[in-house]
């Protein structure tokens, strides 16, 4: 399981797009892993949660050209930011959103500082699956 950051500016493009940008590469992941999409927590506004959606996973891949980033996410000047293109399909909200914080027992504070993305470790997929089937099972079920 992925989480993928982004700020506040890019990451409703992230979700309409199905597209998630990024400096370096995660090591290791797989075709049709799950994928949390969790908006920087300084850029969210009052209670607003920063995991929002969730989504499984095309590819990791580099980007067509320059003018990719800038179609995606204008403005952000992401051909001098970012090297990396990860496409996403089947995002869906969820209708329960939350904080990592918010999970017992989850080593929340080591994916605080996660710019770009973070490759869950094991026992924190298996507490933040638990959460996702309690919390969002329609969300959850359809991914099923």
């Amino acid at each position: 399981m992925l989480l993928f950051k982004a700020s506040g500016q890019t990451y409703p493009g992230v979700v309409a797009h199905r597209r998630h940008a990024f400096h370096g590469k995660p090591q290791t992941f797989h075709r049709n892993e799950l994928v949390l999409l969790s908006k920087n927590r300084t850029d969210c506004v009052g209670l607003e949660k920063q995991v929002q959606y969730v989504g499984k996973l095309i590819d990791i891949r580099k980007p067509i050209g320059a003018d990719e980033f800038e179609l995606y996410w204008p403005g952000s000047h992401g051909a001098e930011r970012w090297n990396y293109v990860a496409e996403l399909y089947s995002i869906r909200r969820l209708d329960a959103p939350f904080n990592l914080n918010e999970i017992r027992e989850l080593d929340w504070k080591h994916y605080k500082t996660v710019q770009g993305f973070a490759v869950f470790r094991e026992p924190d997929v298996a507490l933040l699956v638990n959460h996702l089937v309690t919390s969002n099972s329609d969300t959850v079920r359809e991914f099923i």
